[in-house]
């Protein structure tokens, strides 16, 4: 996330035997993302993406405004990928919070995106 960013960041941790392709790693200006091939024995594959939004303070004023926007254009990015698609992270957002103004707004993209939101908490 450049200099004067403190913590953050995500990890991608995977048993030995399974085979891991780093495909694409970059960098909004309000989130961070990395997307992975996973290869199990035999042929099954799937796509993770691992996003980690960044929080909003002095030195990174980006809106959750900002976010939506970028997000919704990434996800239209990926979401035509041929294999299975899992995306994780930390979004700062609580979908298992019924007061987080942002919630509805996330959970709204993800039905458009024909995704579907399954952690609950």
């Amino acid at each position: 996330p450049g200099t004067g960013y403190i913590g953050g960041g995500t990890a991608l941790m995977c048993r030995e035997g399974i085979i891991v392709i780093k495909v694409a790693v970059g960098e909004k200006r309000s989130f961070e993302f990395s997307e992975w091939i996973i290869l199990e024995q035999g042929s099954r594959k799937i796509r993770i993406v691992i996003v980690y939004r960044l929080q909003y303070f002095s030195n990174h004023p980006v809106t959750t405004g900002v976010f939506f926007d970028e997000f919704s254009d990434y996800l239209g990015s990926i979401i035509l990928s041929s294999e299975p698609l899992l995306i994780t992270g930390d979004f700062k957002i609580h979908v298992n919070v019924v007061g987080d103004p942002h919630r509805l707004k996330l959970l709204d993209l993800l039905e458009i995106m024909s995704l579907q939101q399954d952690v609950l908490t």
